[in-house]
């Protein structure tokens, strides 16, 4: 995890110099969150899929056996949205816990979160534990 964290530090630090955010830095970020621990729907193909908004670029990230796998683009089905600006990104990837300085910034409203699938496929998922634990 620590290596994890300099990674996102290294990256937020290359985003204030080219003040472009990335497929890496939304990666880094779903990794923070152990995003990787979420799963397919059991006897399905059906692949946790999260949007990510961030000012004005729209990324997908899917979690396929544990590896988040990040595409610039419209999300087709996405079970949760994800939106912030780019300084609260860099001011997350930038934090020593950046699960806390995420949750932060929900409670403050400068990210905002939208669950789209049913609770039953969020919770088989593994989303449920993720979202309570970024909202609790």
């Amino acid at each position: 995890m620590e290596r994890l964290a300099n990674a996102a530090q290294k990256t937020a630090q290359e985003v204030k110099n080219n003040d472009t955010i990335k497929e890496e830095e939304i990666t880094y970020l779903l990794y923070a969150l152990d995003g990787e621990k979420l799963n397919k729907q059991p006897f399905t193909d059906n692949y946790p899929q999260i949007e990510i908004s961030v000012s004005d670029k729209l990324f997908t990230s899917y979690v396929v056996d544990g590896e988040i796998q990040t595409y610039l683009g419209k999300a087709p089905d996405p079970d949760m949205q994800i939106r912030l600006q780019d300084a609260t990104l860099i001011k997350i990837l930038s934090s020593q816990d950046p699960k806390l300085e995420l949750k932060e910034a929900i409670k403050s409203s400068f990210v905002g979160v939208t669950l789209y699938s049913d609770k039953t496929e969020l919770l088989l998922k593994g989303y449920l534990g993720l979202y309570d634990s970024l909202k609790g």
